[in-house]
């Protein structure tokens, strides 16, 4: 996602670009990309799926954690046999005419994959 000012010096609104020639205004989502709206949840509002007339979700979002795992964490990884994995996920309602309390369908999906970029250090006794 690529954040954008768009407007008016001094008087720009929050975009995002979804080409090289086309943004998409959020300045109904958040007031600006600066440190305090981005401290309190402005990607996860900007990326939250959109909803159709009805106020179900209409379509698919991908979202992408990162998570650091320090070196304990990394060896308790390595030695065990399986993972519990704790998720949740939420629409931030951007429509006026939804309740402000979204309902969550039986055909909602959440689909995950976890994949490691890990780096090793070999020691050899040579």
């Amino acid at each position: 996602m690529k954040f954008a000012r768009l407007g008016a010096f001094e008087n720009e609104k929050p975009a995002v670009m979804v080409s090289d020639t086309e943004a998409v205004f959020v300045d109904h989502l958040i007031k600006d990309w600066n440190r305090s709206e981005l401290e309190n949840g402005a990607i996860a509002k900007v990326q939250a799926a959109d909803l159709n007339s009805s106020c179900k979700v209409s379509g698919e979002k991908r979202s992408i954690a990162k998570i650091l795992i320090d070196e304990a964490r990394t060896a308790n990884l390595k030695q065990g046999k399986k993972a519990l994995i704790i998720a949740k996920f939420s629409t931030i309602n951007n429509q006026a005419s939804c309740d402000n309390h979204l309902k969550i369908y039986s055909d909602y999906k959440l689909r995950m994959k976890l994949t490691g970029d890990f780096q090793y250090d070999i020691k050899s006794k040579f």
